[in-house]
């Protein structure tokens, strides 16, 4: 078995089998490889240290890991619900699963475990796929996209199909209200690229524009 210590306030210990983790992730197999030229200390230990990473995250991992499933919240209980309950119910479930979802990704992103961050994207797929309560489909919102696009690189797959949703089916709700520092300039320039190369190519005879289109004072005629 391998100890894993994770956190740096409130530290916990888990405890791996030694052979999984390192077939998946190339950062634990790199730290526990017995080879005299890379060999790390904590190869000797059999102990490994994630004192920036969060004890959830590293739970959530460990269930990935031994059984191949996410800990995806239970449907919305929508008997007895008046509209603006239940819409607040749908929220902070959502709200709470791509959170998981992102600090998710982002950690096995981290430690170079391949499979499981195809799995990761794919489960943000399936969420965004999915027919809620309400009988709508809930997209990742800012909190959850700023997160991604902090804790990850350029062209990134996940980065790059956020991008492609709020291009394709995204309005102008998604977006309305949001302030200054709840938004995330490197997606939202990428939308606008993006948007850019999907459009239709502009006509030349589009270019031009009348001034009384734009000019909001009326001018008085003297």
């Amino acid at each position: 078995m391998i100890d894993v210590y994770v956190g740096s306030v409130a530290t916990e210990n888990f405890f791996v089998h030694e052979r999984l983790i390192p077939s998946r992730s190339l950062f634990f197999a790199k730290a526990l490889s017995t080879t005299p030229v890379t060999k790390w200390h904590e190869a000797e230990e059999r102990k490994i240290e994630l004192r920036k990473d969060e004890p959830h995250v590293f739970s959530n991992y460990m269930q990935l890991l031994y059984r191949g499933t996410l800990p995806f919240k239970k449907p919305v209980n929508t008997s007895g619900s008046d509209p603006n309950t239940l819409a607040d119910e749908i929220g902070n479930t959502v709200k709470a699963e791509y959170g998981m979802l992102s600090s998710l990704y982002i950690f096995v992103d981290k430690i170079q475990d391949a499979s499981s961050k195809r799995l990761a994207l794919a489960a943000f797929m399936e969420a965004w796929a999915a027919v809620r309560a309400d009988g709508r489909r809930q997209f990742p919102g800012l909190d959850s996209i700023r997160t991604t696009f902090e804790g990850t690189s350029d062209c990134d797959p996940l980065r790059e199909w956020l991008v492609d949703q709020y291009v394709r089916v995204g309005t102008a709700d998604w977006v309305s209200g949001i302030e200054e520092k709840h938004r995330t300039r490197t997606f939202f320039f990428q939308v606008y690229r993006q948007a850019m190369i999907q459009r239709p190519a502009p006509g030349s005879g589009t270019l031009v524009a009348k001034e009384q289109n734009y000019y909001l004072d009326k001018i008085s005629e003297s």
